[in-house]
């Protein structure tokens, strides 16, 4: 997994509400936004090679959902979640909070990458 940056991402998905996976090194590798609709699905963006790929949330109920972690596909070979802490979090700048995470990637021919102690930031 690469850090992704925001020129690479930016274009991808939809400004607005969003969270982000930062590993224990303080990489950013996971982004993802979704509108305040319940109804709505997240995208998310992560780059395995040097390619950025866009997921969609696994299921529906917007920023609130979002905010839990979740499941993220790309529709064929390549899957991410991201299991959050439980809990209210802690408060961080400009709107944000903050969990302890992990985020596991799966992909062609059963690879699979864990990255654990990292941090799920949601906010605007």
């Amino acid at each position: 997994m690469k850090p992704i940056a925001h020129d690479e991402f930016s274009s991808l998905i939809e400004p607005g509400l969003g969270c982000g996976f930062e590993t224990r090194s303080g990489d950013l590798v996971f982004v993802a936004s979704a509108p305040s609709d319940r109804k709505a699905v997240a995208e998310a963006v992560v780059k395995a090679t040097t390619v950025p790929i866009v997921l969609e949330a696994s299921r529906a109920g917007g920023y609130e959902a979002l905010r839990n972690g979740g499941s993220f596909t790309n529709g064929m070979d390549f899957s991410v979640s991201i299991m959050r802490d439980p809990g209210e979090g802690r408060s961080g700048e400009i709107e944000t909070t903050s969990w302890s995470a992990s985020l596991t990637i799966r992909g062609e021919e059963g690879m699979e990458r864990v990255y654990s102690d990292g941090t799920y930031t949601c906010g605007t």
